[in-house]
């Protein structure tokens, strides 16, 4: 138990006033509470004090859940947020974009792609806080997770690799091609990896957001936002020795929970 931390994030976007996909406080509350008051590992919020005053009021909390500011680390969010909202707004931009993805909230909001660009930075503060851990997780703050789920409290680490690893939702890993270009990328439905949970080792944290803010601001000089999941694999193509992407349409065995999404299955492949 002492040698992953688990870290999640929240703040409000917004997105309860949005004309596509919105989703409330509250829901983000409640589906964070169904797994936080399960959860047995270490867990630490990053979140608003609105948020943090809601969430207190509502539920209790198990002495392993630990809060923090929202703005304690600085975030992509913060650095890049004017950058992404000028390109995100601007023609050149508005151009790369078909009209069947002009709904998606990756090509409308700078929030948020840039909350999920930021996860890194608050797993990098989670290592500043509380360096002795071997592994790092992310799980997103309103994941929705199977009722039945309790996977995530049995991790075995003797089987993690130390590096960054994310969920393959393939039955192979991409290629660098003309189909996984930035700019292609921009106008595909087809997503490669789940970011919704990954896992990396304490060596790869500091690399890894030194890498991912590289990879920001190469794309924003080629007037390119999107979101993480497509971030993620640009940052796979040009580091596959740092990442191990398992795919569970490898082991189907590991589709042990009936309707459990494959999104959410990451933490199986190292279950005891």
């Amino acid at each position: 138990m002492d040698n992953i931390l688990f870290v999640t994030a929240y703040r409000d976007i917004g997105r309860c006033n949005w004309d596509v996909i919105p989703r409330t406080n509250e829901t983000y509350c409640n589906y964070f509470y169904k797994y936080a008051s399960r959860i047995k590992y270490n867990l630490v919020v990053f979140i608003e004090e609105k948020i943090k005053s809601y969430l207190l009021n509502n539920y209790n909390f198990n002495s392993n859940i630990t809060f923090y500011d929202i703005d304690l680390p600085d975030t992509f969010f913060k650095k890049y947020l004017d950058i992404e909202k000028s390109i995100i707004n601007s023609s050149i931009y508005k151009i790369k974009i078909p009209e069947d993805r002009l709904g998606a909230p990756e090509h409308l909001y700078a929030e948020y792609n840039l909350v999920n660009h930021s996860k890194i930075n608050y797993i990098s503060k989670a290592k500043e806080l509380f360096g002795n851990y071997n592994f790092y997780t992310w799980i997103d703050f309103g994941i929705k997770l199977p009722e039945n789920s309790t996977v995530y409290n049995n991790i075995n680490l003797n089987n993690m690799p130390k590096k960054i690893v994310y969920q393959n939702l393939g039955d192979k890993l991409p290629e660098k091609n003309f189909d996984t270009e930035p700019s292609i990328m921009l106008t595909s439905h087809h997503i490669y990896f789940a970011g919704s949970i990954f896992l990396i080792h304490n060596d790869c944290v500091l690399l890894y957001e030194m890498l991912y803010e590289k990879k920001l601001q190469e794309l924003h000089k080629q007037h390119i936002v999107d979101d993480d999941q497509n971030i993620v694999l640009q940052l796979y193509l040009d580091n596959k020795d740092i990442f191990f992407m398992p795919s569970v349409k490898n082991y189907p065995e590991l589709n042990i929970y009936t309707g459990m999404n494959e999104w959410f299955k990451l933490y199986e492949f190292f279950a005891k």
